[in-house]
């Protein structure tokens, strides 16, 4: 690990955003770019810290964490949950309204999976690749 910054939501859905918004400063402070709608790793990023977030909020009963994690070639975007039933990548409907999330998380990251806490909460993380280096995390990463 890098750089790590970590907050702490309550299960609503204006946490979404507010995750989502706390994900980008945090990129954009490491050099990653994430304006704009234009598919990247910042894009990316934020698209999976939505749908992670989402799945939390519904999941969860009281607080979400977020974390997110820079790492020299990759982000770690991890959110934990107070339910511990496992998230599940579903079969895609594509009549359903909802359902995606995990898809797009598989279909995104190259790496991602969940973790069971304490037996009351989860983690579900996952690993997305950066292309190029950003110049603060080469330096953050170097030692």
């Amino acid at each position: 690990m890098c750089v790590k910054k970590e907050r702490h939501l309550v299960c609503r859905p204006e946490s979404v955003p507010a995750g989502r918004r706390f994900v980008a400063e945090a990129l954009t402070e490491w050099g990653v770019p994430c304006g704009g709608r234009e598919p990247g790793a910042g894009y990316d990023v934020l698209l999976v810290t939505s749908e992670l977030l989402t799945n939390a909020v519904r999941a969860g009963v009281d607080r979400v964490t977020i974390e997110v994690t820079g790492h020299r070639d990759h982000v770690e975007i991890g959110v934990t949950d107070d339910n511990p039933r496992r998230a599940t990548l579903g079969a895609l409907d594509p009549r359903a309204e909802s359902g995606r999330g995990l898809q797009i998380i598989d279909s995104l990251c190259r790496e991602w999976g969940q973790s069971e806490h304490d037996g009351h909460s989860k983690r579900v993380w996952c690993d997305l690749e950066l292309g190029q280096t950003p110049a603060s995390l080469a330096v953050s990463c170097s030692a």
